[in-house]
């Protein structure tokens, strides 16, 4: 009877062993950082307006036009046909250094991109939400409606809106109101 006993309580402990989630690791071996998302644009021309002339970011640096498959990473990141040229820029925003991302492909048909429903959006903070409204309105952008999580009164809350960029991402903009940011 008391190798029964034993056997049993080996086995429960095995299975109780096998059941456990494997230890964490430190914060050191788990590091991770989201940082500078990509975005494919038809034209780097109406994509700068748009990030830098519009939304106010800043163009930290860009690599000219050409054809390089063996040499740039996008082409099997992003499965880029080999024989159209590249083009790459990075944007600072005013609290962060290459904040994002942007690749020209040469000859890219953004109609032969379906973007119904968004799969993705970048979320972009702004200090003049009704002025950039009505600016993007302006400009001819499409903009979605916009709400306010306020009270109504001066109570806090966030303003937000979606709009899409030459090359038909979505870009999400918002503006805390009444409160202290984050």
């Amino acid at each position: 009877m008391t190798r029964g006993w034993m056997l049993a309580t080996v086995l429960v402990l095995l299975t109780m062993a096998a059941a456990q989630p494997p230890a964490v690791a430190a914060d050191e071996e788990r590091y991770v950082r989201c940082k500078r998302p990509n975005l494919v644009v038809p034209d780097m021309d109406k994509a700068l307006a748009f990030y830098v002339g519009r939304l106010g970011f800043k163009l930290a640096g860009m690599e000219d036009s050409k054809v390089d498959p063996v040499n740039n990473y996008a082409y099997k990141a992003f499965n880029f046909d080999p024989t159209k040229a590249v083009r790459q820029a990075t944007l600072d925003s005013s609290t962060e250094q290459r904040t994002f991302a942007i690749t020209e492909v040469k000859g890219l048909d953004p109609k032969a991109v379906i973007r119904a429903p968004s799969l993705t959006a970048m979320v972009v903070e702004t200090k003049r939400f009704h002025a950039l409204r009505a600016e993007l309105i302006a400009d001819g952008y499409t903009v979605t409606d916009w709400r306010d999580t306020s009270d109504g009164k001066g109570g806090p809350g966030i303003l937000e809106m979606g709009v899409l960029d030459p090359g038909g991402h979505l870009i999400v903009l918002y503006q805390y109101v009444g409160m202290v940011q984050p």
